[in-house]
């Protein structure tokens, strides 16, 4: 039997935890067009910038990303659309969704969305990685990797005590989360992050996959994505869990990992180096 929080509070339903002002934060309006761009294969590089540019934060911020020692411009960096002709229509789409999502829950402790950040941006990297065995999208895949656990921001600003209180007995980003979460509350940081979704009016997809930990989905697209994510986030975990190999390798998740065709020697302690895999994404997390 699953012990009682150390708090005097009573579980929240899900209804109730989004009745909280603090709780549902407000998306950009360019973060929300973006994701329903997946739609949009003519997405053009005039109507990205414009877009960027019609949030000045967001803006600013990519252009200090562009403007970094990482991308070695000779000349400075501008604009949006000068960003995007340097580094991509696909990069900058995928940046400026991260620098969005990360602008909507600046109010937590920067303690607490450091290692949240870097466990969600290694989750998205490595989604991209090996988006092309499971044969999807690897920019989609990428944004899905971002999102897959955003339901926990939720909770910490709405249930920040009684998430505390689930920190100290399970990692928040172990695969178990899910479990302890809905043992103490009811529902767990999946079914808050599809239901943020849903909300935020994103594209149903991203409902299903964000949602789906204990089964995959019927629609065989959502279910081969949510196979990905939940592949990568054990992977984004494990790598960092005092293991040897062996230990690794008995934990590998055969089944996720045979749905979207990644063999056991491609991961777990066999994996790369963090700091080549994120490449930029990394920059992120230092910029503010």
């Amino acid at each position: 039997m699953t012990r009682p929080l150390h708090s005097t509070e009573s579980p929240m339903n899900l209804a109730a935890l989004f009745e909280q002002a603090r709780a549902l934060p407000v998306v950009p309006k360019v973060l929300r067009e973006l994701l329903n761009s997946f739609n949009n294969s003519a997405l053009r590089t005039d109507e990205l910038a414009q877009l960027i540019t019609s949030d000045p934060a967001i803006c600013m911020r990519l252009l200090r990303l562009a403007n970094s020692a990482r991308y070695h411009t000779p000349q400075g960096v501008g604009s949006a659309y000068e960003a995007v002709q340097l580094l991509g229509l696909v990069n900058v789409r995928s940046l400026v969704i991260s620098v969005g999502l990360m602008s909507c829950f600046t109010n937590l402790p920067a303690q607490m969305l450091q290692p949240f950040w870097q466990h969600s941006l290694r989750t998205a990297a490595l989604a991209r990685h090996w988006s092309a065995h499971a044969e999807v999208d690897g920019e989609l895949a990428y944004t899905l990797g971002l999102l897959h656990c955003v339901g926990q921001l939720v909770m910490r600003q709405g249930l920040a005590s009684q998430m505390l209180a689930l920190d100290a007995k399970t990692d928040p980003a172990a695969p178990t989360r899910t479990a302890v979460e809905r043992a103490a509350l009811g529902y767990s940081y999946a079914e808050v992050g599809a239901e943020l979704a849903r909300r935020w009016q994103f594209p149903t997809l991203f409902s299903e996959v964000i949602g789906a930990t204990d089964a995959l989905p019927d629609n065989a697209q959502a279910a081969t994505l949510a196979a990905l994510i939940q592949l990568c986030a054990w992977q984004a975990w494990v790598t960092e869990q005092p293991l040897n190999s062996e230990q690794v390798d008995a934990l590998w998740p055969h089944e996720l990992a045979q749905r979207v065709g990644v063999a056991s020697q491609h991961g777990g302690s066999h994996f790369g180096d963090w700091a080549e895999l994120c490449d930029d994404l990394q920059d992120l997390l230092t910029q503010s």
